[in-house]
């Protein structure tokens, strides 16, 4: 041959010269050289190449590399990349898988899982805001759940009469309230009439003619013969000289054995108005209305006169207790 011949791009000669080769992996060659270049870090060339090329985003190399290199779990990189970075977990950001480019946030309801690098729901009994590696608990009083697949971001209260147990709400039992935000059910005090159905939010008071019954769980009759006139655990019996017309009643007033009522042997009105119980169940109604309208008008003792002077004798019969039954 009378003359050289000049290697191609991405060829050299070979060690006698006599002819030329591809250029390494990892190496390149514009032409015209005796050698071929090696690739810088963060680039690669596969052989015969005339240069090199950037690593993509979620890989990286070193000098002279012959192929870029997928960046591990929990790691990222961009574009020519040396190296890769790591995910901070404690900032809630994750990657779960090989090559990523950016980090994954782990938001409301989740945490970052250092051992598998992604984004787990919280616990129930837990929550987030998002940005973190863990997940705080609820406060007493409080719950939190996960639903349709997502954890909670914010913990609830318990409705009223319902406290925490096992990370649920559950009613208080009979006899006992919860107000809003409790952490356990309170009894009812014995004394007062006091009692609650299963899932009160307070205590109810056993009203007039009733009394609590014996698992305080809601009221009975008071029996005849007896009576309350509220807030009472039991009922008491009447006086000898009294009876308890019908059941549940509320006072016992010696209205019961009178037979006969002279209107116009009252000296006052005071006293007038201390029958006025009594007088609520006065039959007939039209004795019953008068007298009522005279006792809520305050009249004076000449009024009660004026009006009971027409009737000669208010005969208050006490047959079958029909005729005067106490409140």
């Amino acid at each position: 041959m009378s003359y050289c011949t000049v290697a191609g791009a991405g060829k050299k000669p070979n060690a006698d010269q006599t002819a030329e080769v591809n250029c390494a992996a990892g190496t390149f060659s514009e032409g015209g050289a005796a050698t071929c270049a090696n690739c810088a870090a963060g680039t690669f060339s596969l052989a015969g190449a005339s240069s090199c090329t950037n690593c993509a985003a979620g890989t990286y190399s070193g000098a002279q590399a012959g192929t870029c290199t997928a960046c591990a779990i929990g790691k990222i990189s961009g574009g020519a990349a040396t190296s890769c970075s790591t995910c901070d977990l404690s900032n809630g950001l994750v990657s779960s898988s090989t090559g990523n480019s950016v980090c994954s946030y782990c938001g409301p309801g989740t945490k970052a899982d250092g051992a598998s690098n992604s984004c787990v729901n919280c616990d129930a009994g837990t929550f987030s805001l998002g940005g973190s590696d863990g997940c705080e608990d609820c406060a007493g009083g409080k719950v939190s759940s996960i639903v349709d697949g997502v954890g909670a971001s914010s913990c609830a209260g318990c409705d009223p009469g319902s406290i925490v147990t096992n990370n649920a709400c559950q009613p208080c039992p009979i006899a006992t309230y919860a107000p809003f935000g409790a952490t356990s059910c309170n009894d009812c005090a014995v004394g007062g009439g006091k009692y609650a159905t299963a899932g009160s939010p307070f205590c109810s008071v056993a009203g007039a003619g009733k009394r609590p019954n014996a698992a305080r769980s809601g009221v009975v009759d008071c029996g005849a013969s007896t009576y309350s006139t509220g807030a009472s655990d039991t009922c008491i019996p009447c006086e000898v000289s009294e009876r308890a017309s019908v059941r549940g009643s509320v006072n016992n007033k010696k209205l019961a054995s009178i037979k006969q009522i002279n209107l116009t042997q009252f000296n006052s009105i005071q006293f007038v108005r201390s029958l006025g119980a009594g007088v609520q169940r006065l039959r007939p109604a039209p004795y019953r209305r008068g007298f009522l309208q005279l006792l809520r008008a305050g009249e004076i003792r000449r009024s009660v006169h004026q009006h009971v002077r027409g009737l000669p004798r208010l005969e208050v019969l006490h047959r079958r207790g029909q005729f005067l039954h106490r409140l």
